[in-house]
């Protein structure tokens, strides 16, 4: 299993990727973007000065995620 936290997950805008932002919620200092990749929704923190809009396209990218055996032990890399 793996698991990321938004400091995980790196967002590249990029016309042909995967993942649709479908809706900014502005918090001041910071962001919420709820994305469709997929089937699947996702929804992480951006900085306010990146500037996202709903129906605008990126790759998703997860650096370092957390990794997970059978039983739920976190795995050391």
């Amino acid at each position: 299993m793996v698991g990321a936290r938004t400091e995980h997950i790196e967002l590249v805008p990029a016309l042909d990727g995967p993942a649709e932002v479908v809706l900014v919620e502005h918090l001041g200092s910071e962001n919420f973007l709820h994305l469709l990749v997929g089937q699947q929704k996702l929804v992480t923190l951006v900085p306010p000065g990146e500037r996202w809009h709903p129906g605008a396209r990126a790759r998703v990218t997860l650096r370092r995620p957390l990794c997970f055996d059978t039983a739920g032990q976190l795995l050391v890399a």
